[in-house]
């Protein structure tokens, strides 16, 4: 099961989200028990733990994340990232 989202933030530059979303992440990695690797170079990264594969990447005034789950990993818990994850997003730069 993969899970996507993407979100705009005119006016920032692609470094300025990436920075930001890589601390976003650091955060829900340690929360969460998942591996996180950040490219600075390449403005994006990964987060890994068994049953779990994911990836974000900012291009231009945007920043994609993508999840995807192993059938191990409950509905009820996907979710609960998956919101989390839209709340942080939603209020990156407010």
């Amino acid at each position: 099961m993969a899970w996507k989202t993407e979100r705009s933030y005119a006016g920032k530059s692609p470094s300025e989200i990436y920075q930001a979303t890589k601390k976003v992440i650091d955060d829900l990695s340690a929360k969460y028990g998942l591996k996180h690797q950040g490219n600075d170079s390449a403005l994006g990264g990964t987060v890994s733990r068994m049953g779990v594969d994911g990836k974000y990447q900012a291009t231009g005034d945007k920043m994609a994340i993508e999840l995807s789950y192993g059938f191990l990993i409950p509905g009820p818990l996907r979710q609960k990232v998956q919101d989390e994850v839209t709340h942080q997003l939603d209020k990156l730069f407010a």
